[in-house]
C-alpha cells in the first residue's frame, strides 16, 4: 500500500511540475510500465481525461530518462497517437504512429508483437482518414503475421480480422466484410466470452453492417443487446455505451421511428459533450445525425442550424477534404435539396461529389448516393437530359459494384438483400420516364428493365453453364460435390457452400456481369418479324419534384408501388419502337387477379368434390361451377383491359406477342384472357411467355442435348397413416413439407401411359434414344445422375408448393425450398424414411440447380402448380421454372394451377404429337400455340388447356 501511495504522490507532483525524481534504470522501467498500464486501463474504462494525463506523463518521463527508442517510450508514444486520433488530431496522430512503427521495426524486428501492433494501429488510422489504399496492405499484412506468430485465436489476431472487416465496410465491400465480422464474433465469444468488451464490439459492428445493407430487422435486436450489456458492464457514461445509444437511434431513424430515436440522440450528445467536449468529432457526428432526424421530421430551422454548425466545426478540426467533413457537406446539400433551395444545394454537391470520388471511390455506396441526389436536383431544375446522362453513368457504377457484391456474398439471402438495397436507382429511372414522355427517357427505362430484371438469375445460369462446359480438375471436383448424395438436413448449408465454391470458380473467368452487354437494340433485333415484347415491371414511382413527400412516404412501402409496362415492337406500322404505360397501382392489379384466382379456386374445389364424392346435390354443384366459371371468364376481360388494352392499338395485328410478366402476373395464363370481342387472346395471336426479354437473345453455348428422358408412373411408397407429427430429425423445410402433404401423395393412374405414349411419339419421329424411368427407377438419384443432358426431359408427377410459408424465414433464406416435385419414395420420405442413396423422394427446386441441363431444349412439368414460387421484387418467382432454367433448360412447359390426371395426359400427348411429328420443324412454342387452338376448336374448357404455359424462347 505504501508503494502505491508513493507513486500516486509522485504522479501528482510530476503533473504539477514541482519535482523531477531521478531513480535507477530498473525503477524507471517499472514506473513507466506502470503508468502505461494505468493509461490502458483508463482508456478501457472510458476515463479519457485521466488516460490523457497518464499517457502524457509516461511519455515525457520515458523520453527524458529512457530515450526516444526505448520500448516503454514507444508504448507511451503509441498511447498518445491513439489519443490524438480519438481527439481528431489526425496529422499529429499519423506522424507519431509512423515514427513508433519505424522505431519498432528497427529495434524489435518486423515480426515482434509490438511491431505488428503498430502496423495494425497505422492501418486503422489510415482507414479513419479515408486513405484506404494505404490502410489495406498494412491491415492484411498485420492479420497474416499475427495469425502466423500469435495464433488464429489470439485477441490481437481477432482484432485484425475485425479491422479488415471494418475496412471492407468503409469501402462499401459489404459482402467481404460480413464473413469477417462473423468470424471475429464467433471466435471472440469462444475465447473471450459473450460479455467481453471486444465481443460486444463485434456484435455492434455486425449490426452496423446490417444497417448499411438496410437489414434493419437483423440489426435492431443486436444493437439493443449491445446497449444493454454495455450499460451493465461499462456504465451509462462510457463512450462505448454512448456509441450504442447513437447506433440504436440510427436504426430507429432509418426505419422512421423518429420519436424513439430523438431522446437517444440527445442523451448521447449531452453525455458526450461532458466527456469529450462540444467540438469533438464524435460529438459532431452525433449532432449531424440529430440534424438529419430534424430534417426528416420537417423541423427545418433546427436542422439547418445544426448542419451548418457541425460542418463549420468539422472543417476547422479536420480540414475540407476529410471524409467526415464531406459527409456533413452532403448533409447540408441534402437539406437544401429537400427545401427546394437548389441554387444553394448545387455548389455543395459539385464540391462534395469529386472529393468523394477521389477519396473513397466512384463505386462506393456514399458516392453513388450523392450522385443520385444530384441527379434529382437536375430533374428539379429542368435539366432532364443531363440527369439522364448521369443516370447512365450511375448505372455503370452500380453494375460494377453489383459484380463485386454478388461475387463475394456468402449466401443466396445476402445476394437477394443486396439487390433489394439498390432499387432506388431504378425508382429514379422509372419516375423520370413517367414524368418525361420523351422517347429517350422511355427507351432508357426499358433498357434498364432488360438489364436489371432477374439480374442474378441470369448470372447464376451463366455460372452453371461455365461449370458444365469446363473439364478442369477444379470443375470436375465441384460438379461431383453438386451431385454427391448427402443428408438433406444440411441441404441449405451444403447449397451455400457449393454456391460459394461455384462463384469462386466462375470469378476466375468473369470480369463483369452478363447483363452489361444487354441493350434494347439487341433485344429488339432478336424479335421475329411482326411481333412485339411486353415487359412488365412492379416499380416504385415517385414524384421527383416533391422530395419532401418521397421522404415522408419512404416507410409506407406500398404507397407508390405501381405496375408499368413497355411494349418493344418490330411492327413497321408502329412509329415508336418503345411505348411506356403506367398501368395503375400494384393493389389495383393485384385485386383483379385475386378475384379471378378466388373464383377459379372455388370452381376447382367443387369440380374435385364432384369427381371424388358424387354428392347428393351434384346438379346444384354443377350449376354453381358454371356460374363461377362464367364470372371468372368475365374477370379475364377486365384483366385484359387493365394489363394489355393500353397497348391494344399497337399489338392488335401482331402475329406473335412475347410477354415477360412480373410479380403476381407470373401466375396468370395470358393466352386465356378474353378479348372485348369475346375471343380468347390466343385466338388472335400466338402468346409466348418469357422470364425477361433477355430470353430472346441467342444462347451462346451452342450445346445440344440428345434423346428423351421421361419420368412417370412413379412409385411413391405407402401412404402415411393419419397425420403424425414429422420427426424432429428432419430439417425444418422437410417438416413443413410433411405437414403440407400430410394426406400423402396418391398415385397417378394415367402417368405411366402418358410417358410411354410420349416415348413412342419421340422414337417414331426422332431417331434418338428415349428412356423411361418409372416405378422405383423414377428416383432422385437417377435424375441427378443422367449421363448427358437430354434434348427433352418430361416429368409426369406431382408438384408441390408450401404456400403457407411464403412469408417465413425459410422463404427469405432459401425460397427454392418451398417448391418441388415428388419422385420415387416420396411418401416414405414424408414418414422420415430414405432410400439407399439417402434421398427422401422430394426433389426441391434448390436441388434442381445441381442438374446438368445445358443443351436441353425443353423440360415438361406435367404436374400441378409447377409455376408457383416465392415472388420477389427484384428477382421474379423463385420456383421450379426458375430452377430448371438456371440449370440450363432453354424452355420449361409448366402448369399454373392443378390439372386433372387425364386432362394433363391428353394435353401433353397432343402437344408432343404436334411438335415432334410436324414436317415444318416447328418450335415448342408454336406446338403449344397449335395445341391450345386445337383444344378450343374441340370445345374443351379453359381449365383443360389454360394452365399450361411455356416459359422461354
Amino acid at each position: 500500500m505504501k508503494h502505491i501511495a508513493r507513486i500516486a504522490l509522485v504522479v501528482v507532483l510530476l503533473i504539477s511540475g514541482m519535482v523531477r525524481p531521478v531513480w535507477c534504470q530498473e525503477n524507471v522501467d517499472e514506473y513507466v510500465q506502470e503508468l502505461n498500464n494505468k493509461t490502458t486501463a483508463a482508456f478501457k474504462k472510458g476515463d479519457l481525461q485521466q488516460g490523457a494525463i497518464l499517457a502524457e506523463q509516461a511519455y515525457r518521463y520515458a523520453l527524458e530518462y529512457l530515450g526516444e527508442k526505448h520500448p516503454d517510450t514507444l508504448v507511451a508514444e503509441s498511447h498518445i497517437a491513439g489519443l490524438y486520433l480519438y481527439q481528431g488530431h489526425h496529422k499529429k496522430a499519423e506522424a507519431l504512429a509512423k515514427k513508433v512503427f519505424q522505431f519498432r521495426k528497427e529495434l524489435l524486428g518486423n515480426r515482434h508483437k509490438d511491431t505488428l501492433e503498430s502496423m495494425a494501429d497505422l492501418s486503422v488510422l489510415y482507414r479513419m482518414l479515408g486513405n484506404y489504399s494505404e490502410a489495406e496492405p498494412l491491415c492484411i499484412k498485420a492479420l497474416q503475421l499475427r495469425g502466423e506468430i500469435l495464433g488464429e485465436k489470439h485477441p490481437d489476431t481477432l482484432e485484425s480480422i475485425n479491422s479488415l472487416a471494418l475496412l471492407h465496410q468503409a469501402q462499401g465491400r459489404y459482402s467481404k466484410a460480413e464473413p469477417l465480422f462473423k468470424q471475429a464474433l464467433q471466435l471472440r465469444e469462444k475465447v473471450l466470452g459473450e460479455e467481453h468488451a471486444d465481443t460486444l464490439t463485434s456484435i455492434n459492428n455486425l449490426a452496423m453492417l446490417y444497417q448499411d445493407q438496410l437489414r434493419y430487422n437483423e440489426a435492431e435486436p443486436l444493437l439493443k443487446q449491445v446497449l444493454q450489456f454495455r450499460k451493465k458492464i461499462l456504465g451509462d457514461n462510457h463512450p462505448e455505451t454512448l456509441q450504442s445509444m447513437n447506433n440504436l437511434a440510427i436504426s430507429y431513424y432509418k426505419q422512421g421511428y423518429y420519436h424513439e430515436a430523438e431522446p437517444l440522440y440527445k442523451e448521447a450528445i449531452k453525455l458526450n459533450k461532458e466527456i469529450l467536449g462540444d467540438d469533438h468529432l464524435i460529438t459532431l457526428t452525433y449532432q449531424g445525425n440529430l440534424a438529419a432526424l430534424y430534417n426528416a421530421e420537417g423541423r427545418y430551422g433546427e436542422a439547418e442550424q445544426l448542419d451548418k454548425e457541425v460542418l463549420l466545426l468539422k472543417k476547422k478540426a479536420l480540414g475540407k477534404e476529410h471524409v467526415e467533413t464531406l459527409i456533413s457537406l452532403n448533409n447540408l446539400a441534402f437539406f437544401y435539396l429537400v427545401q427546394g433551395r437548389y441554387s444553394e444545394a448545387e455548389p455543395l454537391y459539385k464540391e462534395a461529389l469529386p472529393c468523394f470520388e477521389n477519396k473513397i471511390g466512384i463505386n462506393h455506396p456514399d458516392t453513388i448516393g450523392i450522385l443520385g441526389n444530384y441527379i434529382i436536383l437536375l430533374v428539379n431544375t429542368n435539366r432532364p437530359a443531363m440527369a439522364l446522362r448521369l443516370l447512365q453513368e450511375l448505372e455503370h457504377r452500380l453494375l460494377s459494384r453489383s459484380f463485386q457484391e454478388l461475387y463475394n456474398s456468402s449466401s443466396e439471402k445476402q445476394r437477394i438483400q443486396y439487390l433489394g438495397s439498390i432499387d432506388s436507382f431504378q425508382q429514379v429511372v422509372f419516375s423520370l420516364a413517367n414524368q418525361h414522355p420523351g422517347e429517350e427517357y422511355q427507351r432508357y427505362a426499358a433498357e434498364v428493365t432488360l438489364r436489371w430484371k432477374q439480374l442474378y438469375a441470369e448470372e447464376r445460369k451463366v455460372q452453371s453453364q461455365m461449370l458444365t462446359l469446363s473439364n478442369t480438375p477444379e470443375a470436375v471436383e465441384l460438379k461431383t460435390q453438386f451431385t454427391t448424395p448427402q443428408a438433406k438436413k444440411g441441404l441449405i448449408s451444403r447449397f451455400n457452400q457449393n454456391e460459394k465454391a461455384l462463384i469462386n470458380f466462375a470469378r476466375n473467368f468473369r470480369t463483369s456481369l452478363e447483363v452489361e452487354n444487354v441493350t434494347l437494340d439487341r433485344v429488339q433485333a432478336a424479335l421475329p418479324p411482326n411481333s412485339g415484347l411486353i415487359e412488365y415491371r412492379i416499380v416504385n414511382i415517385a414524384d421527383l419534384t416533391n422530395i419532401k413527400k418521397i421522404i415522408s412516404d419512404k416507410n409506407q412501402s406500398n404507397q407508390n408501388i405501381r405496375f408499368i409496362a413497355f411494349l418493344i415492337s418490330t411492327d413497321s406500322y408502329v412509329k415508336k419502337k418503345v411505348i411506356f404505360r403506367d398501368l395503375g397501382s400494384q393493389e389495383e392489379v393485384a385485386n383483379l387477379l385475386r378475384n379471378f384466382f378466388q373464383l377459379k379456386n372455388k370452381s376447382l374445389y367443387f369440380s374435385q368434390k364432384l369427381q371424388k364424392e358424387q354428392p347428393p346435390d351434384a346438379a346444384g354443384l354443377r350449376e354453381l361451377i358454371k356460374v363461377l366459371e362464367k364470372k371468372a371468364d368475365a374477370e379475364t376481360t377486365e384483366i385484359y383491359k387493365k394489363v394489355l388494352f393500353p397497348f391494344d392499338e399497337q399489338i392488335n395485328n401482331l402475329k406473335q406477342l412475347y410477354i415477360a410478366p412480373d410479380g403476381p402476373l407470373n401466375l396468370l395464363s395470358f393466352a386465356s384472357l378474353r378479348l372485348p370481342d369475346g375471343r380468347f387472346l390466343v385466338e388472335r395471336q400466338q402468346i409466348n411467355q418469357l422470364q425477361t426479354g433477355r430470353d430472346l437473345l441467342q444462347d451462346k453455348s451452342g450445346v445440344s442435348g440428345k434423346g428423351l428422358v421421361a419420368i412417370g408412373g412413379v412409385k411413391y411408397g405407402s401412404m402415411p397413416a393419419g397425420t403424425a407429427e414429422p420427426a424432429s430429425t428432419l430439417a425444418a423445410y422437410q417438416q413443413r413439407a410433411v405437414r403440407e402433404l400430410a394426406q400423402g401423395i396418391p398415385d397417378l393412374p394415367e402417368s405411366e401411359g402418358e410417358v410411354k405414349t410420349i416415348q413412342t411419339i419421340f422414337t417414331d419421329n426422332v431417331k434418338e434414344d428415349a428412356q423411361v424411368l418409372s416405378g422405383e427407377n423414377a428416383s432422385e438419384y437417377n435424375l441427378k445422375h443422367l449421363k448427358q443432358p437430354p434434348r427433352i426431359l418430361h416429368l409426369s408427377t406431382h408438384g408441390f408448393y408450401l404456400a403457407q410459408d411464403e412469408k417465413s424465414k425459410l422463404a427469405e433464406e432459401a425460397p427454392l425450398l418451398l417448391s418441388g416435385l415428388a419422385l420415387a419414395g416420396a411418401n416414405n420420405g414424408l414418414q422420415g424414411r430414405v432410400d439407399k442413396h439417402g434421398d427422401d423422394g422430394l426433389l426441391y427446386s434448390l436441388e434442381v440447380l445441381g442438374l446438368n441441363l445445358h443443351g436441353t431444349e425443353l423440360v415438361s412439368l406435367s404436374a400441378c402448380d409447377t409455376g408457383k414460387g416465392v415472388v420477389d421484387y427484384s428477382e421474379g418467382v423463385y420456383g421450379l421454372v426458375r430452377a430448371f432454367r438456371t440449370a440450363g433448360a432453354k424452355s420449361v412447359l409448366m402448369t399454373l394451377t392443378p390439372v386433372g390426371d387425364k386432362s394433363s395426359r391428353d394435353f401433353m400427348e397432343t402437344f408432343y404429337d404436334k411438335w415432334l411429328s410436324s414436317k415444318e420443324n416447328i418450335s415448342p412454342a408454336e406446338a403449344l400455340h397449335e395445341t391450345r387452338l386445337q383444344f378450343i376448336r374441340d370445345k374443351k374448357p379453359p381449365q383443360d388447356w389454360a394452365p399450361f404455359v411455356l416459359v422461354g424462347k
